[in-house]
């Protein structure tokens, strides 16, 4: 996919999960002559810490392409490091965010939707190759694959262990996009809510981040 279209799919993406979310959806209140069924731009802008222009630009297509600070983006990963399940089970720092209490859980739901992805695909598939390198590699793994669980899923409330604000308890709503397969995971937290000052807090440091002169950011 060439550039100009890789913009072009982002944007039409990021407009339709714009229309798609409500007011409601982030804590905010839908006033009685709102017209707009979506969320306006500015109150995405808000959410992520960057202009309004900004988010309009991406939407047209016509706007540079998004920082790593504005994409959560996990293309950067190769081979079997692309499965969200293989880093869980192999790579100590997939479990970075999650507190201790709820990597048991999160380890049975892993096996689980790798169990009901190698059942939709085949033997052949990517997943096959997953899961036959995790049997190889993970003790861990192989017990919970053992349980031959299925139908597990992650519950709408997830508990997070930010390096730089601390605890976080997130509502996550999952928007999926059927004609690509892409999809985008919405996080919010209860207005009033100890959570919900703590990801006001990272909305600032993230706009102090992006705003900062190139010289002066910290290397990656």
């Amino acid at each position: 996919m060439s550039p100009v279209r890789a913009k072009d799919a982002l944007g039409a993406f990021l407009r339709s999960r714009r229309e798609a979310l409500r007011p409601e959806d982030i804590g905010l209140r839908r006033g009685p002559h709102r017209r707009v069924g979506g969320l306006r731009r500015e109150e995405v802008a808000e959410l992520c810490g960057i202009s309004a222009d900004y988010v309009g630009r991406l939407e047209r297509g016509t706007g540079p392409w998004p920082s790593s600070e504005v994409l959560g983006d996990e293309t950067a990963y190769r081979g079997l490091a692309r499965s969200a399940g293989y880093r869980w089970f192999l790579d100590p720092a997939g479990r970075d965010l999650y507190p201790a209490r709820d990597h048991a859980a999160n380890s049975r739901i892993q096996a689980s939707l790798l169990r009901e992805s190698l059942v939709r695909y085949g033997d052949g598939s990517f997943t096959a190759q997953v899961v036959a390198a995790l049997l190889d590699q993970s003790d861990e793994f192989r017990s919970v694959w053992d349980r031959q669980e299925a139908g597990l899923r992650f519950p709408p409330e997830k508990h997070f262990e930010h390096p730089e604000v601390g605890g976080l308890e997130l509502y996550c709503q999952t928007l999926v996009d059927g004609g690509s397969g892409q999809f985008l995971l919405v996080f919010t937290a209860a207005p009033g809510s100890e959570s919900y000052g703590r990801l006001a807090l990272l909305n600032v440091m993230g706009r102090q981040l992006l705003e900062a002169p190139a010289g002066s950011r910290p290397s990656s």
